[in-house]
């Protein structure tokens, strides 16, 4: 077949025409940094845009507000209208996840953080909001034992000299063991009413060890963002403390130390508090012959990574007889 000159010129501009369209429909809405687990939702027909957007906004709320199992319901359902949203597949897969190996954790009988969550600015009341929804998201999967605000005032106190540069790092450790906390996370948010944007600041110091362990500032966040950004926030932050099972691979008794089979590939880092439990008996039910589980013995506490290699890692034991432990133990980061 032949063409002549204009047919090849509507042959071209049919083409082009074509790729700037493609490209148009493959751009995001995008709300959230690339760092962050979700966005809100690419917007296609009204009707499936607005339920993708109302299950993400309520899955988003259920979260904030330490219930898991009611996120983990709004994603699935948001998966449904829009499979091809990775994103929250992420989030759903990494909460799953989280929330398998706490109750590991809680069958372990190992004691969780202590966990104090502090509002540097007390007089704001979007700050207070926000720092009271990120404290809900943090203890709602029983990760961490929070510590009552009564015990708080004088740390809060100290806090706020710390931000006018009157307390330094090390006497906001010292104030974070009085009230025996493993973790101090400081939260400041502002909200700017005449552009309507806000900024979330928060830090987290890990009092074992006094170095800052976590550090997130989002700035410029739109109104319809907070609930997502804060969520991102906080995954990111019980990431930070990882639930990493390992076996005792070595005892030394003279250092007081053990080695795990645990390391960098596994996400381990210094610092990070664990404890020792031992699998006894396996239970099957009676009617069933299905297996329970096997009991779990808590054998310490109170041990530390002290420094982590590739495969492996030196936890030390602190006020626990190492002589209880033996090779083959469980150990699990608390």
């Amino acid at each position: 077949m032949k063409y002549n000159k204009m047919s090849y010129l509507l042959i071209l501009k049919f083409f082009f025409i074509t790729i700037f369209l493609t490209s148009c429909a493959n751009k995001k809405v995008q709300l959230a940094s690339t760092e962050d687990v979700l966005e809100i939702p690419e917007k296609k027909r009204e009707v499936d845009f607005a339920k993708e957007q109302t299950h993400l906004f309520k899955g988003c709320g259920y979260y904030l507000e330490g219930k898991p199992d009611k996120t983990i319901e709004e994603f699935e359902e948001l998966l449904k209208i829009n499979p091809e949203n990775k994103k929250v597949g992420i989030a759903l897969e990494k909460i799953k996840n989280y929330a398998e190996k706490i109750i590991l954790l809680k069958e372990s009988g190992a004691h969780p953080l202590r966990l104090a969550v502090i509002n540097i600015n007390e007089d704001n009341k979007f700050s207070k909001r926000v720092s009271e929804r990120l404290l809900s998201s943090l203890i709602g999967f029983g990760r961490f034992e929070v510590i009552e605000r009564k015990e708080l005032k004088k740390l809060i106190e100290e806090m706020r000299l710390k931000m006018l540069g009157i307390v330094d790092d090390e006497k906001a450790v010292e104030s974070g063991k009085l009230v025996e906390a493993d973790i101090l996370v400081f939260c400041e948010a502002n909200e700017n009413k005449e552009t309507k944007k806000s900024e979330i600041n928060v830090r987290a110091i890990n009092v074992g060890t006094g170095r800052a362990d976590f550090s997130r500032v989002i700035r410029d966040i739109n109104e319809d963002e907070v609930s997502i950004k804060l969520l991102n926030v906080s995954m990111d932050l019980k990431q930070n403390y990882p639930v990493i099972v390992g076996e005792v691979a070595e005892i030394n008794q003279k250092e007081n130390e053990i080695i795990i089979n645990r390391g960098l590939n596994n996400n381990l880092r210094e610092g990070l508090l664990c404890a020792v439990y031992r699998e006894g008996k396996e239970i099957f039910d009676s009617k069933t012959g299905e297996s329970l589980g096997k009991l779990k013995e808590l054998i310490a506490s109170n041990l530390r990574v002290k420094k982590v290699s590739e495969k492996m890692s030196t936890v030390l034991i602190f006020n626990e007889k190492i002589s209880k432990i033996k090779i083959g133990d469980k150990v699990i980061t608390r």
